[in-house]
């Protein structure tokens, strides 16, 4: 779905974002988004606590809040 603007918590979101998530420690940065075919949108990050970085992928409802 290439060309739509996701936003979260009413905020416009894209890569670069720092986000914080619920129920996962540390920060981690939006690299990519991704939608399905049933519409069903994926924030792939990568970070995490330090020293313990890694790539992993989130729905938008589990984002609380957006630091940059």
């Amino acid at each position: 779905m290439e060309g739509m603007e996701l936003k979260i918590k009413g905020k416009p979101v894209g890569p670069g974002a720092v986000l914080s998530i619920k129920g996962a420690r540390g920060l981690y940065t939006l690299k990519s988004v991704t939608w399905s075919k049933e519409g069903l949108v994926s924030l792939n990050c990568v970070g995490g606590p330090a020293g313990h970085t890694c790539w992993r992928s989130f729905r938008p409802e589990r984002v609380k809040k957006i630091l940059g």
